[in-house]
C-alpha cells in the first residue's frame, strides 16, 4: 500500500534517467504532447522556485492548461486554482509536497515526480494520489544522477525495483544548466539496470564497484561517483519496517 492507502498494484510506476532540469522540461512536454491519457496530472517538485520555473516553461506549449500552487501564492489564488483543477478546467497542477498535504482531488490520471523527493515516504504520499478507489494510475519519475540516492531509498522502502523506461530519442537532451545545477558535479546519463536477487531483496549495483586504473602498476580505486552509503540506507529502511 502507498502511504495514502492506495494498493501499489493499482499504480504503474516508471522512471526515466534524465540529466538536468531543461531536459526534464523537454521530456515532460513530449509526454504531454504524445499521451492524451495524461488529462489530470499532478507534477511534484521540491521547492517554490522550481515550481514557478516549471510552470513558466510548461506555459510555453500548454498555455492556460496548468496551474501552480505553493506557499507564496495567496490563499484565494490557491483555492481558486484547486477549484479549477477539480472542475476539470485545468489539465494539470504543479505543486510542492507541503501544499499537496491538503489536497483532496479525485481521478488523478498521472503523478509526475519532476524531482525525486528527499524522503522515500514522500514518494509514497505522492503516488498515492493516483490509482484510488479501484481505478488505475501512473506514476512517472524523472531521475537525475544526483537523485539516484533518493531513488534507491524508495526502492528499499518498497522492496522493489522501479522500472526504467528508454529515453525517447526524439526528445532533445539539453546541456544547459539552471543556476541551482551549476554548483553541482556535471550530470551524466546513468543508463543502468538495477537487479533484484532471487528472494526479491534489492542488492548493491555491481557497476558502483567498477575499478579504474590510477596509473601505477596494480593500483586501483573503486569508482563511486559519490555513491550512496547503501548499508546505512538499508538499516534505515529496516527500522521503518520494524516500526510498522
Amino acid at each position: 500500500l502507498s502511504a495514502s492507502g492506495t494498493p501499489l498494484e493499482n499504480i504503474t510506476q516508471i522512471t526515466y534517467n534524465v540529466p538536468n532540469f531543461n531536459t526534464k522540461i523537454n521530456l515532460l512536454k513530449h509526454l504531454l504532447q504524445t499521451n492524451e491519457d495524461m488529462n489530470r496530472v499532478l507534477v511534484f517538485v521540491n521547492n517554490k522556485k522550481i515550481s514557478d520555473l516549471v510552470h513558466t516553461r510548461i506555459e510555453e506549449d500548454f498555455e492556460g492548461q496548468f496551474g501552480v500552487i505553493h506557499s507564496n501564492k495567496s490563499q484565494n489564488y490557491r483555492l481558486s486554482t484547486m477549484a479549477e483543477f477539480q472542475a476539470g478546467n485545468l489539465r494539470g497542477l504543479i505543486t510542492t509536497d507541503i501544499m499537496a498535504r491538503g489536497l483532496d482531488i479525485s481521478n488523478i490520471s498521472h503523478v509526475v515526480n519532476f524531482e525525486m523527493p528527499e524522503l522515500p515516504e514522500l514518494y509514497m504520499h505522492r503516488i498515492g494520489r493516483t490509482g484510488r478507489a479501484d481505478a488505475t494510475g501512473t506514476a512517472i519519475s524523472f531521475v537525475a544522477l544526483r537523485e539516484e540516492e533518493s531513488k534507491f531509498a524508495i526502492e528499499l522502502l518498497m522492496d522493489m525495483e522501479l522500472p526504467i523506461e528508454v529515453f525517447p530519442e526524439i526528445v532533445e537532451v539539453s546541456s544547459k544548466l539552471i543556476e541551482p545545477e551549476k554548483d553541482r558535479q556535471p550530470i551524466k546519463f546513468l543508463m543502468k539496470k538495477q537487479k533484484l536477487e532471487g528472494d526479491g531483496a534489492f542488492h548493491e549495483k555491481s557497476k558502483k564497484n567498477k575499478k579504474v586504473n590510477l596509473g601505477g602498476p596494480g593500483v586501483t580505486k573503486k569508482k563511486t561517483h559519490g555513491s550512496v552509503n547503501r548499508n546505512m540506507l538499508k538499516n534505515q529502511a529496516k527500522k521503518r519496517k520494524d516500526k510498522k
